[in-house]
């Protein structure tokens, strides 16, 4: 296990029972977020998940795998599928992409839909940060200024979509961007009006 670095399947199984959560919700949890490059897993270098690569005798890319075992998650779960145990995440970013997915997918009663359609965005820029900070968090202003910090992830997004034929439709606004960054306090979803 280089770097300790973890496989999806041991990920997978290990946190669907620490956090009490169903092991075919959490592998469809995570597949989806694959696809969607919200939970980027640790490559070779130069491989990306569109590399075609010889799965089971065809040549297709991870992506494809991953989102065809996605699609059939009510039927299949891929826990002795080869690319499950080889496809390798930091343990950490995991712990992270699970905690803040869940919060949003496990929602309580009183919170509104719409904190629910903005959670994706604020996700997918949070991943964005930890790719471009893998040691910790963000650096401070001095460091970074807000306009560097804009522009770092507007051109990750920008190679990301240079390289793979999936791309991210997304164009965060500066102020997701901070509040991903924790330069600004998240907004607070408005309490859900008692129904009459």
């Amino acid at each position: 296990m280089a770097d300790g670095l973890r496989s999806l399947r041991s990920l997978v199984e290990e946190r669907a029972a620490s956090h009490g959560i169903a092991l075919r919700t959490l592998w469809g949890w995570a597949l989806e977020a694959i696809v969607a490059g919200s939970l980027i897993p640790v490559l070779p270098t130069g491989i990306t998940l569109d590399t075609p690569s010889n799965q089971g005798g065809r040549p297709l890319s991870l992506r494809t795998v991953v989102n065809t075992a996605s699609r059939s998650i009510a039927r299949y779960i891929p826990e002795n599928a080869n690319w499950a145990n080889t496809l390798m995440f930091d343990p950490e970013a995991f712990e992270r992409w699970l905690i803040r997915d869940g919060s949003h997918r496990v929602r309580s009663p009183n919170q509104g839909s719409s904190s629910q359609r903005r959670r994706p965005v604020t996700e997918g820029v949070e991943n964005i940060l930890s790719t471009l900070f893998p040691i910790g968090a963000v650096p401070d202003q001095t460091a970074v200024p807000n306009k560097m910090l804009y522009k770092l992830v507007h051109d990750q997004i920008r190679a990301y979509n240079q390289q793979s034929e999936f791309k991210v439709q997304t164009n965060p606004s500066n102020e997701t961007i901070l509040r991903a960054a924790g330069r600004r306090e998240r907004r607070k979803p408005s309490p859900a009006r008692p129904r009459k």
